[in-house]
Formats: structure tokens, C-alpha cells, sequence
């Protein structure tokens, strides 16, 4: 599974987020995200915020619904 954040504004990604490094349990939350940015998009300079429950979409390549691997989840901060 990919989870990608976007901006909003710009529509760009952000952060991207495959697998666990060395250390990390789980996904950053879009809260970790929006601090490690310091609040604003790096490409276009709006203020981020977190997703709201329609900003969240789960995609699956070519219309298929594979196996759980191949599930792309995307926020939009």
C-alpha cells in the first residue's frame, strides 16, 4: 500500500509513504506530516491542513480492485 499526501493548492505530493523504515511503526498521520513541513506546502506556500473525511480517496491501478497491495490511498492536506 502507497499513501500519498498532496497539497490542496497546488495539487502536488508532498510526502509519499511506501513501506516502514527502520524504526517507524506505521504511516506518518497528516498531522506529522503538516509539522514536518512546518505548516506549508514546500512547492506553492499555502497552509496546510488536515484532510477532511472527502479529502480521502482510495485509488486502485487500472480499475481493478488487486489484492491489498496494490491499493494507493491519497489525503489531501
Amino acid at each position: 500500500m502507497v499513501i500519498l499526501y498532496m497539497c490542496r493548492g497546488c495539487k502536488r505530493i508532498i510526502h509519499a509513504w511506501a513501506r516502514p523504515r527502520e524504526g517507524e511503526l506505521s504511516p506518518p498521520t497528516p498531522s506529522e506530516v503538516i509539522k514536518r513541513f512546518k505548516g506549508r506546502c514546500p512547492y506553492c506556500g499555502r497552509q496546510l491542513q488536515r484532510p477532511r473525511l472527502e479529502d480521502v480517496t482510495i485509488r486502485y491501478p487500472h480499475n481493478d480492485f488487486p489484492a491489498e497491495k496494490g491499493r494507493v490511498v491519497v489525503k489531501v492536506l
